[in-house]
Protein backbone atom coordinates (compact mmCIF):
# COMPACT_ATOMS: atom_id res chain seq x y z
CA UNK A 1 0.00 0.00 0.00
CA UNK A 2 2.91 2.37 0.74
CA UNK A 3 4.37 1.54 -2.67
CA UNK A 4 1.04 2.31 -4.34
CA UNK A 5 0.76 5.68 -2.60
CA UNK A 6 4.38 6.59 -3.37
CA UNK A 7 4.04 5.51 -6.99
CA UNK A 8 0.93 7.64 -7.38
CA UNK A 9 2.79 10.71 -6.09
CA UNK A 10 5.91 9.95 -8.10
CA UNK A 11 3.98 9.40 -11.33
CA UNK A 12 2.40 12.84 -11.01
CA UNK A 13 5.73 14.47 -10.13
CA UNK A 14 7.46 12.85 -13.11
CA UNK A 15 4.65 13.89 -15.47
CA UNK A 16 5.09 17.48 -14.31
CA UNK A 17 8.87 17.18 -14.74
CA UNK A 18 8.39 15.82 -18.26
CA UNK A 19 6.13 18.75 -19.18
CA UNK A 20 8.98 21.06 -18.12
CA UNK A 21 11.55 19.13 -20.17
CA UNK A 22 13.40 17.74 -17.16
CA UNK A 23 12.35 14.18 -18.04
CA UNK A 24 11.52 12.59 -21.40
CA UNK A 25 7.96 11.95 -22.54
CA UNK A 26 6.91 9.22 -22.57
CA UNK A 27 8.90 8.29 -19.50
CA UNK A 28 10.84 5.00 -19.65
CA UNK A 29 9.69 2.35 -17.18
CA UNK A 30 11.28 2.76 -13.78
CA UNK A 31 11.28 0.67 -10.60
CA UNK A 32 10.51 1.53 -6.99
CA UNK A 33 12.12 -1.14 -4.81
CA UNK A 34 13.07 -1.89 -1.22
CA UNK A 35 16.87 -1.69 -0.64
CA UNK A 36 18.50 -4.77 0.86
CA UNK A 37 20.32 -2.57 3.38
CA UNK A 38 18.02 -0.38 5.57
CA UNK A 39 20.83 2.18 5.81
CA UNK A 40 20.22 2.90 2.12
CA UNK A 41 16.70 4.11 2.80
CA UNK A 42 13.19 2.73 2.91
CA UNK A 43 12.79 2.78 -0.87
CA UNK A 44 15.02 3.23 -3.92
CA UNK A 45 14.14 4.44 -7.40
CA UNK A 46 16.14 4.18 -10.65
CA UNK A 47 14.30 6.84 -12.67
CA UNK A 48 17.41 8.98 -13.29
CA UNK A 49 19.33 5.98 -14.62
CA UNK A 50 16.66 5.03 -17.17
CA UNK A 51 15.85 8.62 -18.25
CA UNK A 52 19.27 10.31 -18.35
CA UNK A 53 20.25 9.23 -21.86
CA UNK A 54 17.00 10.53 -23.38
CA UNK A 55 17.55 14.03 -21.96
CA UNK A 56 21.32 14.03 -22.54
CA UNK A 57 22.40 14.43 -18.94
CA UNK A 58 24.63 12.48 -16.55
CA UNK A 59 22.42 10.27 -14.33
CA UNK A 60 23.76 11.71 -11.06
CA UNK A 61 23.08 15.29 -12.16
CA UNK A 62 19.53 14.40 -13.16
CA UNK A 63 19.09 12.50 -9.90
CA UNK A 64 20.16 15.55 -7.89
CA UNK A 65 17.52 17.72 -9.56
CA UNK A 66 14.84 15.09 -8.99
CA UNK A 67 15.89 14.53 -5.37
CA UNK A 68 15.00 18.12 -4.47
CA UNK A 69 11.49 17.71 -5.90
CA UNK A 70 10.89 14.26 -4.41
CA UNK A 71 11.90 15.45 -0.93
CA UNK A 72 8.84 17.73 -0.95
CA UNK A 73 6.39 14.84 -1.40
CA UNK A 74 4.12 13.81 1.46
CA UNK A 75 5.81 11.32 3.75
CA UNK A 76 9.36 11.84 2.48
CA UNK A 77 11.92 12.85 5.13
CA UNK A 78 14.93 13.02 2.82
CA UNK A 79 16.30 11.77 -0.50
CA UNK A 80 19.92 10.74 -1.11
CA UNK A 81 21.63 10.30 -4.46
CA UNK A 82 23.61 7.05 -4.42
CA UNK A 83 25.99 5.23 -6.74
CA UNK A 84 25.61 5.99 -10.46
CA UNK A 85 22.29 7.78 -9.93
CA UNK A 86 19.94 5.85 -7.67
CA UNK A 87 17.58 7.85 -5.49
CA UNK A 88 17.24 6.51 -1.94
CA UNK A 89 14.04 7.61 -0.21
CA UNK A 90 13.80 7.89 3.58
CA UNK A 91 10.25 8.07 4.95
CA UNK A 92 9.05 10.22 7.83
CA UNK A 93 8.74 8.16 11.05
CA UNK A 94 4.97 8.67 11.20
CA UNK A 95 4.25 8.05 7.51
CA UNK A 96 3.62 4.29 7.78
CA UNK A 97 1.34 4.91 10.77
CA UNK A 98 -0.62 7.51 8.81
CA UNK A 99 -1.06 5.13 5.88
CA UNK A 100 -2.20 2.47 8.36
CA UNK A 101 -4.79 4.74 9.99
CA UNK A 102 -5.98 6.67 6.94
CA UNK A 103 -5.91 3.98 4.26
CA UNK A 104 -5.30 0.44 5.52
CA UNK A 105 -7.81 0.27 8.37
CA UNK A 106 -10.66 1.70 6.26
CA UNK A 107 -9.75 -0.79 3.52
CA UNK A 108 -9.98 -3.66 6.03
CA UNK A 109 -13.27 -2.35 7.41
CA UNK A 110 -14.73 -2.25 3.89
CA UNK A 111 -13.98 -5.92 3.22
CA UNK A 112 -10.40 -5.60 1.97
CA UNK A 113 -11.64 -5.74 -1.61
CA UNK A 114 -9.38 -5.68 -4.64
CA UNK A 115 -10.95 -4.78 -7.96
CA UNK A 116 -9.69 -6.30 -11.21
CA UNK A 117 -8.96 -4.13 -14.23
CA UNK A 118 -11.57 -6.19 -16.06
CA UNK A 119 -13.95 -8.62 -14.37
CA UNK A 120 -13.91 -11.96 -16.18
CA UNK A 121 -15.90 -15.18 -16.23
CA UNK A 122 -13.16 -17.69 -15.48
CA UNK A 123 -13.35 -21.47 -15.80
CA UNK A 124 -10.76 -23.30 -13.74
CA UNK A 125 -10.22 -27.04 -14.00
CA UNK A 126 -7.97 -28.89 -11.59
CA UNK A 127 -7.22 -32.41 -10.34
CA UNK A 128 -9.53 -34.19 -12.85
CA UNK A 129 -7.89 -37.49 -11.94
CA UNK A 130 -9.13 -40.55 -13.81
CA UNK A 131 -11.72 -42.42 -11.68
CA UNK A 132 -9.53 -45.52 -11.79
CA UNK A 133 -8.07 -45.28 -8.30
CA UNK A 134 -7.87 -43.10 -5.19
CA UNK A 135 -6.22 -39.69 -5.26
CA UNK A 136 -2.49 -39.84 -4.62
CA UNK A 137 -0.18 -37.23 -3.09
CA UNK A 138 0.45 -35.54 -6.45
CA UNK A 139 -3.26 -35.00 -6.93
CA UNK A 140 -3.28 -33.38 -3.49
CA UNK A 141 -0.89 -30.69 -4.66
CA UNK A 142 -3.05 -29.96 -7.70
CA UNK A 143 -6.10 -29.80 -5.44
CA UNK A 144 -4.46 -27.38 -2.99
CA UNK A 145 -3.16 -25.12 -5.77
CA UNK A 146 -6.37 -25.21 -7.81
CA UNK A 147 -8.80 -24.60 -4.96
CA UNK A 148 -6.62 -21.82 -3.52
CA UNK A 149 -6.32 -20.18 -6.93
CA UNK A 150 -10.10 -20.29 -7.38
CA UNK A 151 -10.58 -18.65 -3.96
CA UNK A 152 -7.98 -16.04 -4.83
CA UNK A 153 -9.56 -15.18 -8.19
CA UNK A 154 -12.99 -14.85 -6.60
CA UNK A 155 -11.47 -12.58 -3.98
CA UNK A 156 -10.03 -10.51 -6.84
CA UNK A 157 -13.54 -9.89 -8.14
CA UNK A 158 -13.83 -12.46 -10.91
CA UNK A 159 -16.77 -14.78 -11.61
CA UNK A 160 -15.15 -18.19 -11.16
CA UNK A 161 -16.48 -21.67 -11.94
CA UNK A 162 -14.55 -24.63 -10.48
CA UNK A 163 -14.87 -27.82 -12.48
CA UNK A 164 -13.71 -31.43 -12.27
CA UNK A 165 -13.49 -33.17 -15.65
CA UNK A 166 -14.40 -36.82 -15.12
CA UNK A 167 -12.50 -39.01 -17.59
CA UNK A 168 -15.17 -41.70 -17.61
CA UNK A 169 -14.82 -42.78 -21.24
CA UNK A 170 -12.22 -44.74 -23.14
CA UNK A 171 -9.93 -47.67 -22.67
CA UNK A 172 -8.85 -46.98 -19.11
CA UNK A 173 -12.43 -47.40 -17.93
CA UNK A 174 -12.71 -50.70 -19.78
CA UNK A 175 -9.49 -51.83 -18.10
CA UNK A 176 -10.91 -50.74 -14.73
CA UNK A 177 -14.01 -52.87 -15.32
CA UNK A 178 -11.86 -55.82 -16.36
CA UNK A 179 -9.65 -55.45 -13.28
CA UNK A 180 -12.60 -55.35 -10.88
CA UNK A 181 -14.16 -58.33 -12.67
CA UNK A 182 -11.03 -60.41 -11.97
CA UNK A 183 -10.98 -59.29 -8.33
CA UNK A 184 -14.69 -60.09 -8.02
CA UNK A 185 -14.15 -63.59 -9.36
CA UNK A 186 -11.28 -64.07 -6.91
CA UNK A 187 -13.57 -62.97 -4.07
CA UNK A 188 -16.12 -65.48 -5.33
CA UNK A 189 -13.56 -68.27 -5.00
CA UNK A 190 -12.25 -68.61 -8.55
CA UNK A 191 -8.57 -69.32 -9.10
CA UNK A 192 -7.82 -66.56 -11.61
CA UNK A 193 -4.80 -64.27 -11.85
CA UNK A 194 -4.84 -60.52 -12.36
CA UNK A 195 -3.05 -59.62 -15.63
CA UNK A 196 0.08 -57.48 -15.33
CA UNK A 197 -1.49 -54.64 -17.31
CA UNK A 198 -4.53 -54.50 -15.00
CA UNK A 199 -4.95 -52.06 -12.12
CA UNK A 200 -3.01 -53.62 -9.26
CA UNK A 201 -4.06 -51.54 -6.26
CA UNK A 202 -5.47 -53.23 -3.18
CA UNK A 203 -8.37 -50.78 -3.28
CA UNK A 204 -9.97 -52.95 -5.99
CA UNK A 205 -9.96 -55.91 -3.60
CA UNK A 206 -12.01 -53.83 -1.17
CA UNK A 207 -14.36 -52.64 -3.91
CA UNK A 208 -14.79 -56.22 -5.12
CA UNK A 209 -15.75 -57.32 -1.61
CA UNK A 210 -18.26 -54.46 -1.40
CA UNK A 211 -19.76 -55.31 -4.77
CA UNK A 212 -20.00 -59.00 -3.94
CA UNK A 213 -21.89 -58.05 -0.78
CA UNK A 214 -24.45 -56.13 -2.83
CA UNK A 215 -25.22 -59.06 -5.15
CA UNK A 216 -28.43 -60.77 -4.06
CA UNK A 217 -27.62 -63.79 -6.22
CA UNK A 218 -23.91 -64.01 -7.13
CA UNK A 219 -24.50 -67.14 -9.20
CA UNK A 220 -27.04 -65.28 -11.33
CA UNK A 221 -24.56 -62.45 -11.83
CA UNK A 222 -21.83 -64.78 -13.06
CA UNK A 223 -24.32 -66.60 -15.27
CA UNK A 224 -24.80 -63.43 -17.34
CA UNK A 225 -22.89 -62.92 -20.59
CA UNK A 226 -19.33 -61.78 -19.94
CA UNK A 227 -19.96 -58.38 -21.57
CA UNK A 228 -22.81 -57.68 -19.13
CA UNK A 229 -20.64 -58.63 -16.15
CA UNK A 230 -17.83 -56.37 -17.35
CA UNK A 231 -20.16 -53.41 -17.88
CA UNK A 232 -21.64 -53.75 -14.38
CA UNK A 233 -18.15 -54.03 -12.92
CA UNK A 234 -17.08 -50.90 -14.79
CA UNK A 235 -20.08 -48.94 -13.52
CA UNK A 236 -19.66 -50.13 -9.94
CA UNK A 237 -15.92 -49.42 -9.86
CA UNK A 238 -16.36 -45.99 -11.39
CA UNK A 239 -19.04 -44.95 -8.91
CA UNK A 240 -17.17 -46.36 -5.92
CA UNK A 241 -13.90 -44.67 -6.85
CA UNK A 242 -15.55 -41.38 -7.79
CA UNK A 243 -17.41 -41.40 -4.48
CA UNK A 244 -14.09 -41.88 -2.69
CA UNK A 245 -12.53 -39.03 -4.66
CA UNK A 246 -15.39 -36.73 -3.69
CA UNK A 247 -15.03 -37.70 -0.03
CA UNK A 248 -11.27 -37.12 -0.05
CA UNK A 249 -11.63 -33.72 -1.70
CA UNK A 250 -14.36 -32.68 0.76
CA UNK A 251 -12.09 -33.71 3.64
CA UNK A 252 -9.38 -31.59 2.02
CA UNK A 253 -11.81 -28.62 1.86
CA UNK A 254 -11.70 -28.64 -1.93
CA UNK A 255 -14.96 -27.77 -3.61
CA UNK A 256 -16.31 -27.79 -7.15
CA UNK A 257 -19.23 -26.07 -8.78
CA UNK A 258 -19.56 -28.71 -11.48
CA UNK A 259 -18.48 -32.26 -12.30
CA UNK A 260 -18.31 -32.65 -16.07
CA UNK A 261 -18.53 -36.11 -17.65
CA UNK A 262 -16.42 -36.99 -20.68
CA UNK A 263 -18.91 -39.72 -21.52
CA UNK A 264 -21.72 -37.16 -21.69
CA UNK A 265 -19.53 -35.07 -23.98
CA UNK A 266 -19.49 -38.00 -26.41
CA UNK A 267 -23.22 -38.73 -26.02
CA UNK A 268 -24.14 -35.08 -26.66
CA UNK A 269 -22.41 -35.10 -30.04
CA UNK A 270 -19.90 -32.46 -28.93
CA UNK A 271 -16.89 -34.60 -29.86
CA UNK A 272 -18.19 -35.23 -33.38
CA UNK A 273 -18.98 -31.51 -33.69
CA UNK A 274 -15.43 -30.57 -32.67
CA UNK A 275 -14.00 -32.96 -35.25
CA UNK A 276 -16.24 -31.45 -37.93
CA UNK A 277 -15.19 -27.95 -36.91
CA UNK A 278 -11.55 -28.86 -37.49
CA UNK A 279 -12.46 -30.56 -40.75
CA UNK A 280 -14.38 -27.47 -41.93
CA UNK A 281 -11.34 -25.33 -41.06
CA UNK A 282 -9.30 -27.38 -43.52
CA UNK A 283 -7.07 -28.60 -40.71
CA UNK A 284 -7.54 -32.37 -41.13
CA UNK A 285 -6.62 -35.14 -43.55
CA UNK A 286 -7.32 -38.83 -43.86
CA UNK A 287 -4.45 -41.28 -43.92
CA UNK A 288 -4.29 -45.06 -43.39
CA UNK A 289 -7.97 -45.11 -42.47
CA UNK A 290 -7.54 -42.56 -39.65
CA UNK A 291 -8.42 -38.87 -39.47
CA UNK A 292 -5.45 -36.67 -38.63
CA UNK A 293 -5.31 -33.10 -37.37
CA UNK A 294 -2.47 -31.16 -39.01
CA UNK A 295 -1.32 -29.81 -35.66
CA UNK A 296 2.16 -29.01 -36.99
CA UNK A 297 0.59 -26.25 -39.11
CA UNK A 298 -0.61 -24.56 -35.92
CA UNK A 299 2.45 -24.70 -33.69
CA UNK A 300 2.61 -28.33 -32.54
CA UNK A 301 5.56 -30.54 -33.39
CA UNK A 302 3.66 -33.11 -35.47
CA UNK A 303 0.17 -34.12 -36.70
CA UNK A 304 -2.19 -35.77 -34.21
CA UNK A 305 -4.80 -38.48 -34.67
CA UNK A 306 -8.38 -37.36 -34.11
CA UNK A 307 -10.19 -40.55 -35.15
CA UNK A 308 -8.49 -43.96 -35.13
CA UNK A 309 -8.72 -46.35 -38.06
CA UNK A 310 -11.44 -48.25 -36.15
CA UNK A 311 -13.63 -45.13 -36.14
CA UNK A 312 -13.10 -44.39 -32.44
CA UNK A 313 -12.28 -40.75 -31.51
CA UNK A 314 -9.08 -40.28 -29.54
CA UNK A 315 -8.85 -38.76 -26.07
CA UNK A 316 -7.35 -35.71 -27.78
CA UNK A 317 -10.52 -35.24 -29.84
CA UNK A 318 -12.59 -35.26 -26.64
CA UNK A 319 -10.23 -32.77 -25.04
CA UNK A 320 -10.63 -30.39 -27.97
CA UNK A 321 -14.41 -30.72 -27.66
CA UNK A 322 -14.22 -30.05 -23.92
CA UNK A 323 -12.29 -26.80 -24.39
CA UNK A 324 -14.65 -25.65 -27.11
CA UNK A 325 -17.54 -26.46 -24.78
CA UNK A 326 -16.07 -24.20 -22.10
CA UNK A 327 -16.06 -21.27 -24.50
CA UNK A 328 -19.56 -22.11 -25.72
CA UNK A 329 -20.69 -21.77 -22.10
CA UNK A 330 -19.57 -18.14 -22.19
CA UNK A 331 -16.31 -18.20 -20.25
CA UNK A 332 -13.80 -15.46 -21.05
CA UNK A 333 -10.83 -17.35 -19.68
CA UNK A 334 -9.93 -21.01 -19.29
CA UNK A 335 -7.36 -22.03 -16.68
CA UNK A 336 -6.14 -25.63 -16.72
CA UNK A 337 -3.93 -27.09 -13.99
CA UNK A 338 -2.14 -30.18 -15.29
CA UNK A 339 0.46 -32.54 -13.93
CA UNK A 340 4.05 -32.01 -15.04
CA UNK A 341 3.85 -35.18 -17.14
CA UNK A 342 1.38 -33.38 -19.46
CA UNK A 343 3.88 -30.74 -20.67
CA UNK A 344 3.83 -32.15 -24.19
CA UNK A 345 0.06 -32.01 -24.35
CA UNK A 346 -0.36 -28.23 -24.23
CA UNK A 347 0.92 -27.49 -27.78
CA UNK A 348 -1.59 -29.83 -29.43
CA UNK A 349 -4.54 -28.37 -27.51
CA UNK A 350 -3.44 -24.84 -28.37
CA UNK A 351 -2.98 -25.87 -32.00
CA UNK A 352 -6.55 -27.16 -32.18
CA UNK A 353 -7.93 -23.98 -30.64
CA UNK A 354 -5.91 -21.86 -33.09
CA UNK A 355 -7.30 -23.89 -35.98
CA UNK A 356 -10.77 -23.04 -34.66
CA UNK A 357 -9.92 -19.33 -34.60
CA UNK A 358 -9.47 -19.05 -30.83
CA UNK A 359 -6.64 -16.88 -29.49
CA UNK A 360 -3.92 -18.21 -27.21
CA UNK A 361 -4.85 -15.67 -24.54
CA UNK A 362 -8.10 -17.46 -23.74
CA UNK A 363 -6.30 -20.54 -22.40
CA UNK A 364 -3.85 -20.58 -19.51
CA UNK A 365 -2.10 -23.83 -18.63
CA UNK A 366 -0.21 -24.17 -15.35
CA UNK A 367 1.82 -27.27 -14.58
CA UNK A 368 2.04 -28.87 -11.15
CA UNK A 369 5.36 -30.57 -10.48
CA UNK A 370 5.76 -33.86 -8.67
CA UNK A 371 5.73 -34.37 -4.91
CA UNK A 372 8.11 -36.52 -2.92
CA UNK A 373 7.09 -37.54 0.59
CA UNK A 374 9.81 -37.60 3.23
CA UNK A 375 9.31 -39.60 6.40
CA UNK A 376 11.99 -39.97 9.10
CA UNK A 377 14.47 -38.32 6.76
CA UNK A 378 13.93 -40.89 4.01
CA UNK A 379 12.08 -40.48 0.74
CA UNK A 380 8.95 -42.60 0.55
CA UNK A 381 9.10 -44.91 -2.46
CA UNK A 382 5.91 -44.95 -4.50
CA UNK A 383 4.70 -46.73 -7.63
CA UNK A 384 1.21 -46.09 -8.94
CA UNK A 385 1.63 -48.86 -11.50
CA UNK A 386 2.10 -51.51 -8.84
CA UNK A 387 -0.53 -49.92 -6.62
CA UNK A 388 2.01 -49.08 -3.89
CA UNK A 389 1.62 -45.40 -3.11
CA UNK A 390 0.51 -43.03 -0.37
CA UNK A 391 -2.93 -41.62 -1.04
CA UNK A 392 -4.09 -38.09 -0.33
CA UNK A 393 -6.26 -39.57 2.41
CA UNK A 394 -3.12 -41.09 3.98
CA UNK A 395 -1.41 -37.70 4.04
CA UNK A 396 -4.46 -35.97 5.53
CA UNK A 397 -4.72 -38.65 8.22
CA UNK A 398 -1.04 -38.23 9.09
CA UNK A 399 -0.70 -34.43 9.04
CA UNK A 400 -4.21 -32.96 9.06
CA UNK A 401 -5.81 -30.86 6.35
CA UNK A 402 -4.36 -27.54 7.54
CA UNK A 403 -0.75 -28.69 7.41
CA UNK A 404 -1.20 -30.59 4.15
CA UNK A 405 -2.75 -27.65 2.30
CA UNK A 406 -0.12 -25.23 3.62
CA UNK A 407 2.81 -27.52 2.81
CA UNK A 408 1.58 -28.14 -0.74
CA UNK A 409 1.92 -24.38 -1.32
CA UNK A 410 5.36 -23.93 0.22
CA UNK A 411 7.01 -23.99 -3.21
CA UNK A 412 6.07 -22.66 -6.61
CA UNK A 413 3.84 -25.22 -8.36
CA UNK A 414 6.35 -25.57 -11.20
CA UNK A 415 9.07 -26.60 -8.72
CA UNK A 416 9.48 -30.10 -7.31
CA UNK A 417 8.21 -30.34 -3.72
CA UNK A 418 9.64 -32.43 -0.91
CA UNK A 419 6.86 -32.84 1.65
CA UNK A 420 8.37 -33.49 5.10
CA UNK A 421 5.65 -35.40 6.93
CA UNK A 422 7.43 -35.26 10.29
CA UNK A 423 7.85 -31.48 10.10
CA UNK A 424 4.21 -31.03 9.08
CA UNK A 425 3.10 -32.81 12.29
CA UNK A 426 5.49 -30.97 14.60
CA UNK A 427 3.95 -28.46 17.01
CA UNK A 428 6.89 -26.07 16.96
CA UNK A 429 8.00 -22.83 15.33
CA UNK A 430 10.06 -24.59 12.66
CA UNK A 431 6.79 -25.93 11.27
CA UNK A 432 5.68 -23.05 9.00
CA UNK A 433 1.94 -23.63 9.32
CA UNK A 434 2.21 -23.83 13.11
CA UNK A 435 4.29 -20.62 13.09
CA UNK A 436 1.65 -18.72 11.09
CA UNK A 437 -1.33 -20.08 13.01
CA UNK A 438 0.44 -19.34 16.30
CA UNK A 439 0.80 -15.68 15.29
CA UNK A 440 -2.98 -15.52 14.84
CA UNK A 441 -3.61 -17.25 18.17
CA UNK A 442 -1.17 -14.89 19.90
CA UNK A 443 -3.15 -11.85 18.78
CA UNK A 444 -6.37 -13.49 19.95
CA UNK A 445 -4.75 -13.97 23.35
CA UNK A 446 -3.72 -10.30 23.40
CA UNK A 447 -7.27 -9.32 22.54
CA UNK A 448 -8.64 -11.31 25.47
CA UNK A 449 -6.15 -9.61 27.80
CA UNK A 450 -7.16 -6.21 26.41
CA UNK A 451 -10.82 -6.92 27.08
CA UNK A 452 -9.99 -7.93 30.64
CA UNK A 453 -8.04 -4.69 31.06
CA UNK A 454 -10.81 -2.60 29.51
CA UNK A 455 -8.49 -1.28 26.80
CA UNK A 456 -10.30 0.42 23.90
CA UNK A 457 -9.06 1.68 20.53
CA UNK A 458 -10.66 5.12 20.63
CA UNK A 459 -7.59 6.96 21.83
CA UNK A 460 -4.75 6.19 19.41
CA UNK A 461 -3.28 8.08 16.46
CA UNK A 462 -0.60 7.50 13.82
CA UNK A 463 2.06 9.24 15.93
CA UNK A 464 1.78 6.39 18.44
CA UNK A 465 3.17 3.96 15.84
CA UNK A 466 6.43 5.72 15.03
CA UNK A 467 9.05 3.60 16.78
CA UNK A 468 11.40 1.51 14.59
CA UNK A 469 9.73 -1.76 15.68
CA UNK A 470 6.31 -0.34 14.79
CA UNK A 471 7.55 0.77 11.38
CA UNK A 472 9.16 -2.60 10.67
CA UNK A 473 5.89 -4.46 11.28
CA UNK A 474 3.84 -1.84 9.42
CA UNK A 475 6.12 -2.11 6.42
CA UNK A 476 5.26 -5.80 6.03
CA UNK A 477 1.59 -5.45 6.97
CA UNK A 478 0.98 -2.66 4.45
CA UNK A 479 2.31 -4.86 1.65
CA UNK A 480 -0.79 -7.08 1.89
CA UNK A 481 -3.07 -5.32 -0.64
CA UNK A 482 -0.33 -5.19 -3.29
CA UNK A 483 0.83 -8.75 -2.71
CA UNK A 484 -2.76 -9.99 -2.71
CA UNK A 485 -3.42 -8.33 -6.06
CA UNK A 486 -0.12 -9.57 -7.50
CA UNK A 487 -0.85 -13.14 -6.42
CA UNK A 488 -4.20 -13.00 -8.21
CA UNK A 489 -2.81 -11.37 -11.35
CA UNK A 490 0.04 -13.88 -11.55
CA UNK A 491 -2.20 -16.88 -10.70
CA UNK A 492 0.17 -17.59 -7.82
CA UNK A 493 -1.53 -18.74 -4.59
CA UNK A 494 1.85 -19.84 -3.24
CA UNK A 495 2.65 -16.13 -2.89
CA UNK A 496 -0.04 -15.96 -0.21
CA UNK A 497 1.88 -18.57 1.78
CA UNK A 498 5.12 -16.65 1.25
CA UNK A 499 3.47 -13.50 2.59
CA UNK A 500 1.90 -15.30 5.56
CA UNK A 501 5.35 -16.49 6.61
CA UNK A 502 6.68 -12.93 6.27
CA UNK A 503 3.93 -11.31 8.33
CA UNK A 504 4.07 -14.05 10.98
CA UNK A 505 7.83 -13.61 11.36
CA UNK A 506 7.41 -9.83 11.55
CA UNK A 507 4.70 -10.11 14.20
CA UNK A 508 6.54 -12.66 16.35
CA UNK A 509 9.58 -10.36 16.28
CA UNK A 510 7.40 -7.40 17.23
CA UNK A 511 5.71 -9.34 20.02
CA UNK A 512 9.09 -10.25 21.51
CA UNK A 513 10.36 -6.64 21.37
CA UNK A 514 7.40 -4.48 22.28
CA UNK A 515 4.98 -4.24 25.15
CA UNK A 516 1.50 -4.20 23.63
CA UNK A 517 -1.53 -4.35 25.94
CA UNK A 518 0.50 -3.21 28.96
CA UNK A 519 2.39 -0.45 27.10
CA UNK A 520 2.27 3.09 28.44
CA UNK A 521 0.71 5.50 27.96
CA UNK A 522 -2.68 3.98 27.15
CA UNK A 523 -2.70 5.63 23.72
CA UNK A 524 0.41 3.63 22.73
CA UNK A 525 -1.13 0.39 24.01
CA UNK A 526 -4.29 1.08 22.01
CA UNK A 527 -2.31 1.81 18.85
CA UNK A 528 -0.25 -1.36 19.18
CA UNK A 529 -3.36 -3.41 19.87
CA UNK A 530 -4.97 -1.98 16.72
CA UNK A 531 -1.85 -2.94 14.79
CA UNK A 532 -1.92 -6.47 16.23
CA UNK A 533 -5.61 -6.85 15.42
CA UNK A 534 -4.94 -5.82 11.83
CA UNK A 535 -2.23 -8.46 11.64
CA UNK A 536 -4.74 -11.01 12.92
CA UNK A 537 -7.28 -10.00 10.26
CA UNK A 538 -4.72 -10.29 7.49
CA UNK A 539 -3.46 -13.68 8.67
CA UNK A 540 -7.03 -15.00 8.93
CA UNK A 541 -7.77 -13.65 5.46
CA UNK A 542 -4.66 -15.23 3.96
CA UNK A 543 -5.24 -18.58 5.64
CA UNK A 544 -8.83 -18.63 4.43
CA UNK A 545 -7.65 -18.04 0.86
CA UNK A 546 -5.60 -21.23 1.04
CA UNK A 547 -8.24 -23.25 2.89
CA UNK A 548 -6.48 -23.34 6.27
CA UNK A 549 -8.07 -22.63 9.66
CA UNK A 550 -7.04 -19.68 11.83
CA UNK A 551 -7.22 -20.97 15.44
CA UNK A 552 -7.88 -18.61 18.34
CA UNK A 553 -6.00 -20.77 20.85
CA UNK A 554 -3.02 -23.10 20.51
Amino acid sequence: MIATILNRQLDQLFQDAASEGLLPSPLPSYKLTRPDNPEHGDWAINVALVAAKSVGRPPRDLASDLAERISNLDGIARVDVAGPGFLNLFLEPTFAGRVFCDHFLPWLDNGAAIQPERRQRIHIEYVSANPTGPLHVGHGRGAAVGDSLARLLRRAGHDVTREYYVNDAGRQMQMLGNSLWIRLRQQHGEDVELPEDAYQGAYLIDIAAQMLGTLEDPAAFFAQPEAAQLEQCREYAEQAILSGIREDLALFRVEYDQWFSERQLHHSGAVDAAIERLRDAGATREEDGALWFDADRYGDEKPRVLVRDNGEPTYFAADVAYHLNKLERGFDQMIDLWGADHHGYEPRVRAALRACGIGDEQLEVHFIQFVTLVRSGEKVQMSTRSGKFDTLADVIAETGTDAARFFYLLRRPESHLEFDLDLARRQANENPVFYVQYAHARVCSLDRKAQEAGLTLSTFAAEHLSEPADRDLLQVLLEWPDRLRRAADQRAPHQIVFYLQDIAAAFHGYYNKQRIVDATPTEVAAARLALARAVRSVIADGLDLIGVHAPETM
